[in-house]
């Protein structure tokens, strides 16, 4: 099951995997065994990108920090519980005024050339 909740300006999914009960078991023999309709959860998360902006009490915008092509993917199974996370581009912006080097981190172009 999946629902939101706001927690002040906050908006949280949240996740909530089945667990197994004693009514998704059945008699095989002397052993009983789990029955493979609840075996495997997945939820997919993909987002086309977030930017978010670190500023000072001025306020001045310190840093600016984007991501884009953002992936996660939580499964799991009875035996197993798995999360992966991909991030296609990110790059920070210093954003304090007369700064020599205005880009702290950036793709390459060799990169940005292997993702399209």
């Amino acid at each position: 099951m999946i629902e939101t909740v706001t927690e002040g300006t906050t908006l949280v999914l949240q996740a909530r995997v089945p667990t197994l009960t004693e009514d998704d078991f059945v008699e095989v023999g002397h052993l009983r065994q789990a029955e493979r309709r609840l075996a495997t959860t997945r939820l997919t998360l993909s987002f086309k990108g977030v930017g978010v902006s670190l500023i000072d009490d001025k306020p001045q915008e310190l840093l600016y920090l984007s991501i884009h092509d953002i992936d996660l993917v939580y499964t799991s199974t009875s035996e197993s519980r798995k999360i992966e996370f991909t991030i296609g581009r990110l790059q920070a912006d210093n954003q304090t005024p007369s700064i020599p080097y205005p880009l702290c981190v950036y793709p390459t172009q060799d990169v940005c050339n292997q993702l399209t």
